[in-house]
């Protein structure tokens, strides 16, 4: 037997040791939605970049802009919006997939993103500026975005939003995670919703990598910078503590695949889908929450200030 088919058989035993099931079905269905999301996508991006270089970025990551909208929408009837125009922040916005799925999806939205990146550099902290988007569909032709980086600079003045979508973004963040989600919630109606994603470390694909290969899951280092590998991953469990004690309730949770096999239904179900999603809402006036369990090296009382901590680590 070649080292090949010892591999699928192992594969094979832990799958079923899990219960995990079969389901060409959804395999298929979810692909279709898949495709027909890219091809929707196709052309898009932020003018002057070449466009080649983001498609690996979409077709990994369509499903998961395709289910963020679908909780988005869900998450409407949570929310009772006076205004005939909701205002969402989207965290980390570019390269605007996103922003031209909210265009089309909920055309009356007055989307704001945030990116820490900005023509006129650090000297733009706290300043709008505006993306010029490629789109052949005429979607999207600017995009919004607050230059900040959301560990270190204060969101409170930026607005009041109805909504908040702060996905894929915590697992970047190095520095002070507890801060930036008191900052972003300090942006939100009480009542507001927020949609959190974020890559569950208790994956398939990481799961079969630690139990049959024993190698490391680690992200690797990246040549984008400390901003650009996963410092650190969240399970759920954590995730609703940061969530609770920062002031919100968990409405909806669940796990999804992006990269499909016969397996992902079940995977999901089970809580080993490859991302982590989250709806809550804002029951009261944000506070911040350092635990002991993402946090050590500090001072108590430096961990009760609602202060950034990068002033020191950086």
């Amino acid at each position: 037997m070649n080292q090949r088919s010892t591999s699928q058989i192992k594969t094979h035993l832990l799958r079923h040791l899990l219960g995990l099931k079969r389901d060409a079905g959804y395999l298929q269905r979810r692909s279709s939605e898949k495709s027909e999301f890219i091809a929707n996508m196709s052309g898009c991006g932020p003018i002057a970049c070449d466009l080649n270089t983001l498609f690996p970025y979409l077709e990994e990551s369509a499903l998961r802009l395709l289910e963020t909208g679908n909780w988005l929408d869900a998450s409407r009837s949570q929310v009772q919006v006076q205004s005939k125009n909701p205002k969402l922040l989207e965290v980390g916005s570019n390269p605007y997939f996103m922003s031209i799925s909210l265009k089309e999806r909920f055309p009356n939205f007055d989307c704001l993103g945030v990116n820490y990146h900005a023509p006129s550099g650090e000297n733009g902290v706290g300043q709008i500026f505006d993306q010029n988007i490629v789109d052949p569909k005429n979607r999207l032709a600017l995009h919004r975005y607050l230059f900040a980086d959301i560990e270190r600079h204060a969101l409170s003045r930026a607005a009041t939003f109805d909504y908040l979508l702060f996905c894929e973004v915590i697992e970047h963040l190095p520095y002070d995670p507890s801060w930036a989600l008191f900052n972003l919630a300090s942006t939100l109606k009480t009542g507001g919703i927020a949609i959190i994603t974020t890559p569950n470390p208790a994956r398939m694909e990481s799961i079969e990598k630690l139990a049959l290969t024993q190698k490391s899951v680690s992200d690797p280092i990246s040549g984008h910078g400390i901003h650009g590998r996963h410092n650190r991953e969240y399970d759920f469990d954590e995730l609703r503590d940061l969530l609770l004690n920062t002031g919100f309730e968990v409405l909806k949770h669940g796990t999804f695949d992006t990269q499909l096999n016969t397996y992902s239904r079940s995977a999901q179900e089970q809580g080993y889908g490859q991302y982590h999603f989250v709806m809550a809402i804002l029951r009261s006036r944000p506070k911040i929450y350092r635990p002991d369990w993402l946090y050590r090296g500090y001072e108590p009382h430096e961990l009760l200030q609602d202060i950034p901590l990068l002033r020191r680590s950086g």
